[in-house]
């Protein structure tokens, strides 16, 4: 356009190239198409297969550029060709009429979700789909222990393939392991770890015989050098294969709905002041334990002594990090249990529950109250 035109506006920046690419509608076939459309001219020329996009414009910021001119539409699902102050527009009238997504105005809550959705901001987040009755039972078997901690059963698919018995592979896994962690000085170390695990309550020795969802989950070291707590972690592989044809433990189970607040937001609102108060549960996921008659499908091996060959066979009695619904069952418990405080303290249950994300807290100073009951899990 000839005419000089400035919009004041409130922009965030995204560290991406574009925020998302669309298909080209290729606009001059469109306006070719329907007779309603000429005389409108659009600047976009470009014949690329693929458009980036690099601003993305409010309703409020939108209000502001429209001139009032519209043509008029013949038949009912023809696109809208719109004039504004940066000219002319074309988008949908509102139904779902097969037509690119390029000039579709966002017209179901699933675009709107999609678009608004954190990928956009490049983080990432996992659809889960329509998993009302999976949270739905999850409460309903959760069961609260007199001292204050809080067991639940696995989330498992209704149709799940049946899991394989990978006890001799595991037993292989562990002679590779082992060696690998010689040559590398972590031995000592890594049995410490499941030492530890095991007089804390979080592993056990498995019974024999095993029932018959009877599962070991390969585990291997991972080192932090950087790291100032913790240098050396075991990482637990439930989406591993046994082989090609066998499904994982984590393709049998639940991942669950989305329970978590969005990222964005919580950063966003800790912004509001210039002092926060920061976080985290610890080993959070550990703090839920799994209902013993689940507990035959975390097992692993490992030794029972590092100066002999003799190896046992244990399991896990709480949530582990590498498990696809831990985070789901992790914040179900953290839910639950702000509920048993609604009552007495609302609004203390609403500033925590808007301020957490996964097990991490941030919450400005100012807006905390410091009532809130140390949690018993």
């Amino acid at each position: 356009m000839d005419v000089e035109f400035s919009l004041p506006a409130t922009v965030t920046e995204i560290e991406k190239p574009e925020l998302l690419v669309l298909d080209n509608p290729h606009y001059d076939e469109v306006i070719e198409q329907h007779s309603h459309l000429q005389g409108v001219r659009m600047d976009d020329t470009d014949q690329k297969s693929q458009l980036p996009v690099h601003i993305i414009l409010g309703a409020n910021d939108f209000a502001k550029i429209r001139t009032g001119e519209c043509l008029r539409v013949d038949r009912h699902g023809d696109p809208v060709a719109e004039h504004t102050s940066f000219n002319w527009t074309l988008m949908s009238p509102g139904i779902d009429s097969g037509m690119s997504q390029a000039y579709l105005a966002v017209n179901t809550s699933t675009d709107f979700d999609r678009l608004c959705a954190l990928d956009v901001l490049g983080l990432p987040d996992t659809p889960a789909g329509d998993q009302g009755d999976v949270y739905a039972e999850f409460k309903e078997q959760l069961t609260r222990a007199p001292e204050g901690w809080y067991e639940t059963a696995l989330p498992w698919k209704g149709n799940h393939p049946r899991l394989p018995n990978n006890r001799d592979g595991s037993l292989r896994r562990l002679n590779s392991l082992t060696r690998k962690l010689r040559r590398s000085n972590l031995l000592q170390d890594y049995d410490a770890i499941i030492q530890d695990q095991l007089s804390s309550g979080i592993v056990e020795l498995a019974p024999e015989p095993a029932s018959e969802k009877e599962f070991y989950i390969p585990h291997r070291p991972v080192v932090k050098e950087t790291s100032e707590t913790t240098k050396l972690r075991i990482v637990y592989d439930a989406s591993a294969h046994d082989r090609l044809d066998a499904p994982s433990l984590n393709e049998c189970l639940h991942a669950g709905p989305p329970l978590l607040n969005e990222l964005w937001s919580v950063l966003v609102r800790n912004r509001l002041h210039p002092v926060s108060l920061a976080g985290d549960l610890r080993q959070a996921f550990l703090q839920i334990r799994i209902r013993e008659s689940e507990r035959d499908a975390l097992r692993f091996h490992w030794w029972a002594d590092l100066s002999s060959t003799e190896v046992i066979t244990l399991r896990f009695t709480r949530a582990l990090f590498g498990l696809s619904p831990s985070p789901f069952l992790l914040n179900g418990v953290i839910k639950q249990h702000s509920e048993l405080w609604r009552n007495q303290l609302p609004d203390v249950v609403d500033e925590i529950s808007k301020s957490m994300y996964v097990d991490d807290f941030i919450r400005c100073l100012q807006m905390l109250s410091t009532k809130f009951p140390r949690a018993c899990m």
